[in-house]
Formats: structure tokens, sequence, C-alpha cells
């Protein structure tokens, strides 16, 4: 199981630098504005670099102990429970990736306190061990956070988020 999971983390370490160099390289496109000193794309580029920089902990990690066990003449043999355990975490990834993607395209249409909402929402249910559990608490902090960050950026960093076509409050959301 050991080998097995150490192999995953290595893909997945490279999938992440990857996905963290198409996403720096994105941030050039981000339209810059002039009000304060700080560029719109300074947030999403240092996000860009601390996730490459944790994909490469995970690669080189992973690539340690690959190669530890090269050395090693046991082999761990997986039971059907491991198996099916790691069925479950990639539906649960796969289940993550969707509720990411759905979150963008809100975001993109109606705006980033919609999108949030629903990508915060889905993310939080999602990752609840017990379902039916502080679903309130999960609802509260998915409408707090997305207004409270949408108005610290506006109000006091002076960088616009998506508002979409659905901004309401006369410019308060």
């Amino acid at each position: 199981m050991e080998l097995k999971k150490t192999k995953k983390d290595l893909v997945c370490g490279i999938i992440l630098a990857l996905f963290s160099a198409l996403f720096f390289s994105q941030t050039f496109s981000i339209r810059k504005t002039s009000l304060i000193s700080i560029s719109s794309a300074l947030f999403p580029q240092i996000s860009a670099v601390i996730l490459a920089a944790a994909s490469l902990v995970l690669i080189i990690k992973s690539a340690k102990k690959l190669h530890d066990a090269k050395n090693e003449t046991d082999a761990i043999r997986e039971n059907l429970e491991e198996s099916e355990l790691s069925r479950k975490q990639a539906i649960y990834v796969a289940i993550s990736f969707v509720i990411l993607f759905v979150g963008l395209f809100v975001m993109e249409r109606l705006g980033f306190v919609y999108g949030m909402f629903l990508y915060l929402a889905g993310s939080l249910l999602l990752m609840n061990r017990k379902p039916g559990k502080k679903w309130w608490l999960y609802l509260i902090i998915s409408v707090v956070t997305p207004i409270v960050v949408y108005l610290l950026f506006n109000r006091a960093f002076y960088l616009r988020l998506p508002p979409g076509f659905l901004d309401i409050g006369g410019g308060l959301l």
C-alpha cells in the first residue's frame, strides 16, 4: 500500500507542479489596475508560487520514498479494503474538481460572491465526515466568507473581483 500511495503522491505532485505553472502563466493576463501599487495579479502569483513549492516538496518526498522502497526486498500486498478506500478517494477528488469548475463557471457568469458561495458550500459539505451535522454552520461560512473577501478586496485593496450581472446592493456586493 505504501509503495502505491508513494507513486500516486509523485504523480499528484507532478500534476500540481504543471497546474501551478499554467496557473502562474495565466496571471499575466489579469488586467492591471493603477489605483494602488499592488498589482491585481500579485495574490494569484503568490498562490501559484506556493502551490509550486508544495508540489516540489511532494515530488521530492515521494521520489525519496520510492528510492528507499526499491532498496527493500519485501513487497506489501494490498487487501480489498485498501483498494476500495483508494477508489473512494479518487471519487472525492473528481467531485472536488467538479465543484471547483462549477464555482469558477458561476463566478465568471454571476460574480465572485455567488461562485465562491457555491464552491465553499459544495466543498464543505463534501469534506464533512458526518452528513447532516452542522450544515447550518457551513451555510453561514459559505455566505459570510465571500462577502467579507469581496468587500476586503474592493474597499481595502481597491482590487476588483468579478461583480457579475447580479451586482446587488448598489455596489455593496
